[in-house]
């Protein structure tokens, strides 16, 4: 990237270019003007309003030079920051900044590879450009195809009915701790099939994957919080409020691996390629700070609920589901399990006992 130069975080570059703007799930792009821009974000000039905190779509006219080739910032999902009205103006004009949700990237040979300070799933910030998370050890080096895949919007896959019952009851339950069951799920050997695959395959591969475990979700009653480039954190007990939150949590569990081997014959059929997804669950509180009318959430863990979660799941082998001592003394009267000992975990002094669901339960 030639010109770059880091200073603290990000240069940031002059550059006016044409962009559009719109809000999630408006559908109405509005034309504005970038004013400059970095690796993480930008300013630009819009006629619009807009509040901090929200969620918009960027659209590039043209991508400037050092960004040049790099289609990871078109149609890209950004935060806006802050949103200031300009003085001395006929009409309203308002400077906006706004926060990539792209991670923050190194390429080399057309690759991106993730060197985001922050954990996109345990949500630890570690030192910038670590390589694991000092949470939950996720790998934070994972290689990206150049384009990022879309997260799909909550409102396309949950029922109406769904979706009509969290809405009635978000503004009693914003703010509350909840007891849950996290559950996470990532693909085995995932930098190696986006290495392997050009962005079309890795697209169509991935999609059926997201699709069966969007579909399990509705199915057990789970709500899909985030989803990672190849993987999805869920929650179990809110704000669905379900009694047997790690039981539901761990059928669900079953029932995508039970999907994802007859779905493993088709990827194998089709690109020859052994896909296998890994699972880790773990029950404690979180906090849901806020759900929005797109039926997005935001929750605060608390303690080591996800972060537990998230290393079940990295120590799980392709194909199977790691379960902590917590979901374990919940299910193990209805769902057999085999106890695998104790281990070490990061950020954990005592080692923890894990537990593996026996396939032959589903």
């Amino acid at each position: 990237m030639s010109g770059y130069t880091e200073k603290r975080k990000h240069e940031r570059f002059d550059y006016d270019a044409p962009i559009e703007h719109a809000e999630i799930d408006s559908g109405k792009f509005i034309t504005a003007r970038m004013d400059n821009y970095s690796r993480s974000g930008m300013r630009f000039e819009t006629d619009h309003a807009l509040i901090s905190g929200s969620d918009i779509y960027i659209k590039m006219e043209e991508n400037p030079p050092p960004l040049y080739d790099f289609a990871i910032y078109d149609d890209c999902r950004a935060q806006i920051k802050w949103c200031r009205k300009a003085d001395g103006l006929p009409l309203p004009h308002y400077t906006v900044g706004i926060q990539y949700y792209a991670p923050i990237i190194e390429y080399a040979d057309k690759t991106a590879i993730v060197l985001d300070a922050k954990c996109p799933k345990c949500r630890t910030e570690n030192l910038e450009k670590a390589r694991q998370c000092a949470g939950c050890g996720y790998d934070l080096t994972k290689v990206y195809p150049i384009s990022l895949m879309g997260q799909p919007d909550p409102k396309s896959y949950t029922p109406k009915s769904t979706l009509e019952k969290i809405l009635s009851i978000r503004r009693r339950i914003e703010g509350e701790q909840k007891q849950v069951t996290v559950l996470f799920t990532d693909v085995a050997g995932f930098t190696s099939i986006s290495e392997k695959f050009n962005i079309h395959d890795v697209h169509q591969i991935m999609d059926g994957y997201f699709q069966i475990l969007m579909n399990e979700m509705v199915v057990h009653e789970g709500t899909i919080i985030q989803f990672t480039v190849d993987g999805v954190l869920a929650l179990f007990g809110s704000p669905l409020v379900l009694t047997d939150h790690a039981k539901s949590a761990c059928q669900a569990a079953l029932s995508i691996q039970k999907t994802l081997k007859r779905y493993h014959r088709h990827v194998e059929s089709f690109f020859d390629l052994d896909f296998k997804v890994r699972i880790g669950l773990n029950s404690g509180p979180v906090i849901i700070d806020a759900i929005h009318d797109d039926l997005r959430i935001e929750y605060t863990a608390v303690g080591e609920t996800t972060r537990l979660a998230a290393r079940l799941e990295n120590l799980a082998d392709p194909g199977r589901t790691l379960v902590s001592a917590n979901v374990y003394d919940e299910i193990h009267q209805h769902i057999k399990c085999d106890h695998l000992g104790k281990v070490y975990v990061k950020g954990k002094e005592e080692p923890v006992y894990i537990y593996e669901i026996d396939s032959s339960a589903s």
